[in-house]
């Protein structure tokens, strides 16, 4: 009897130290699953954390670099625009140079015979078809000839265009079979025109045109007016090929920004 009571204690502290082991490896394996999982909540915080400065400085430098290239694209326009108007100097007193050089080659001829202007970076040199011309023809007199060879030879025409423009005065030479004086200013702008070719200007470089009376300088009812009204005019504009291209290649930077 003893025995038995013995064994049925024996066998209840079992159980209970056997339920203790159990319940304690529960314990410690609950722990160490909820460890793991705290662990992970803090390594998915941490990384999220990370994640969002890495963000953040991905934001930063970008606008840094967006505030760099347009700064730098800043830079090189107002460097451009520095390029242009330099050009554009550079343009203008070569023109003035010109003008020196055309009046000191034109020296020998009055003020009623040609003039020399600059405006709006151009050089105008205007001839009296008076001196120029014979009456009602577009040969040309020898003293106007050499007007026109003089000025043809100290023209560096591959800087320059130029343009012959012919101006007439409302009276028809005689016996003209037309009612406007058109082909004759045309007819005397190519005469001068064929001076300069000869001289060495590239055809390319050179264009003629006819005004006849409708760009007057006085009126065609006196005779001291139409004096003045027939002239043809030289125009000589710089080639500005280097000044398009920088500012085309400013306008395509501007489209890629």
């Amino acid at each position: 009897m003893k025995n038995l009571k013995f064994a049925g204690i024996a066998s209840i502290v079992i159980i209970l130290f056997t339920s203790c082991v159990s319940s304690k490896k529960y314990n410690d394996a609950m722990s160490a699953k909820e460890k793991a999982k705290a662990d992970q909540l803090v390594e998915t915080s941490r990384l999220n954390a990370e994640n969002n400065a890495m963000r953040e400085q991905n934001k930063n430098l970008t606008t840094e670099n967006n505030i760099l290239r347009s700064e730098k694209t800043q830079i090189n326009e107002a460097k451009k625009a520095g390029d242009v108007k330099a050009l554009l100097v550079e343009k203008r007193q070569a023109i003035d140079m010109l003008k020196q050089k055309v009046a000191i080659a034109l020296q020998d001829f009055d003020r009623n015979e040609v003039q020399i202007n600059v405006s709006n970076g151009r050089l105008y040199v205007s001839m009296s078809d008076e001196f120029l011309f014979h009456s009602g023809s577009k040969a040309q007199k020898e003293r106007g000839n050499t007007a026109v060879l003089r000025l043809a030879e100290v023209i560096p025409a591959k800087d320059y265009d130029i343009a012959v423009v012919g101006h007439t005065d409302s009276i028809l030479p005689h016996k003209a079979s037309h009612k406007e004086n058109w082909g004759l200013s045309l007819q005397r702008a190519s005469s001068v025109a064929l001076v300069f070719i000869e001289k060495g200007t590239p055809t390319e470089n050179i264009f003629v045109t006819g005004e006849t009376k409708y760009h007057v300088i006085d009126s065609n009812e006196t005779k001291e007016g139409r004096q003045l009204n027939g002239r043809t005019v030289i125009v000589l504009t710089p080639k500005l090929d280097d000044v398009w291209k920088l500012t085309e290649e400013a306008e395509v930077e501007k489209l890629n920004k």
